[in-house]
């Protein structure tokens, strides 16, 4: 079997900055801060949360541009992510017959499916005591693959659906397994990416690790601070990303512009603890991903870190990172 290269052609992206990659990159390269106060959003939903700040999408959502028979069965994750989907799918050039072919599929992730809907659906039941008045749409919009379902559904894509949940790591896997499909020749175009909610009851959950940062909340602006002295935990946001994966001689042949290479992945598992990661699992994922990569320590120039801004978190993955590339 030959092997193929597998290049990224495309980017689409809903962010706390705004509708479209272009105000995300904005924002990144701006150095502003997207945390704000969501104390008097939260409260009444959840009375006593350690961490009262979040990063949320604060544009309006064009979900109106979603056809009705597609959004009933989407809650803002799935929405996000079709809107990102859509954007990537333009910036790659990709027509509806590529689409539509069998060979283009779809490997999107959320931890949760949609918590706002979830939380509607246990709201009505706790209250009346019967489901007669929830949508038949809801299961939809919940279940743990609604990004990749509803995705393939309103793009009439019928090639392979995956849906890794992973936690903090599901969209890497998503691009991770996408790109295997294209290097293997399993498919010819794969969707990748992923999408989350921020909601009070997914922040509480982080509260529950004691994983959340809460000395910030009236500065949210300082927080997270990853690798910081003064770090304290994590910063729920929400948003949605995708990227057009196809093979270096699709791209070519297309004339499609190609923003990158992917030229290797590694997933594998800790298993000792559920939460706590350690030094050792981080850097045998890391090596595995630079022998798989043909690529040695020295070449390379950047790492994109959890940094989940957690103390133990941090350090278990700077005490990883300096094992394998050294200090420099």
């Amino acid at each position: 079997m030959s092997l193929k290269k597998v290049v990224i052609t495309g980017m689409g992206a809903i962010s706390p900055f705004g509708i479209g990659v272009k105000p995300l990159m904005e924002g990144l390269y701006s150095g502003h801060s997207a945390v704000i106060s969501q104390k008097s959003e939260w409260e009444e939903q959840v009375k006593d949360l350690n961490c009262w700040v979040g990063a949320p999408v604060k544009e309006t959502l064009p979900s109106k541009s979603i056809p009705r028979q597609y959004r009933r069965t989407m809650g803002p994750t799935a929405i996000m992510s079709l809107l990102a989907a859509n954007e990537a799918i333009g910036d790659a050039g990709i027509s509806e017959s590529i689409l539509t072919s069998g060979r283009t599929g779809v490997s999107f992730s959320s931890s949760t499916g949609s918590t706002e809907s979830l939380t509607q659906y246990f709201k009505e039941y706790f209250s009346s005591g019967s489901l007669k008045n929830i949508s038949s749409g809801t299961f939809f919009q919940v279940m743990s693959h609604t990004c990749a379902a509803n995705i393939a559904h309103a793009l009439n894509i019928k090639g392979r659906v995956i849906s890794p949940d992973a936690a903090c790591s599901s969209s890497t896997q998503a691009i991770g397994l996408g790109y295997e499909a294209i290097k293997y020749g399993l498919q010819d175009f794969m969707l990748c990416g992923g999408s989350d909610e921020l909601d009070a009851v997914v922040c509480g959950s982080f509260d529950l690790l004691n994983a959340t940062s809460c000395r910030f909340n009236d500065k949210p602006t300082e927080t997270p601070r990853p690798f910081d002295r003064d770090r304290d935990g994590t910063v729920c946001g929400e948003g949605a990303g995708c990227i057009i994966l196809e093979a270096e001689e699709s791209a070519t042949r297309r004339g499609a512009h190609i923003l990158a290479e992917i030229v290797g992945f590694s997933t594998l598992s800790d298993g000792t603890h559920l939460a706590q990661s350690h030094s050792d699992s981080i850097e045998r994922c890391m090596e595995q991903a630079l022998e798989n990569s043909n690529l040695t320590p020295k070449d390379i120039d950047y790492i994109n870190a959890h940094a989940t801004g957690t103390i133990q978190g941090d350090l278990s993955e700077a005490g990883a990172i300096r094992n394998v590339f050294g200090d420099s």
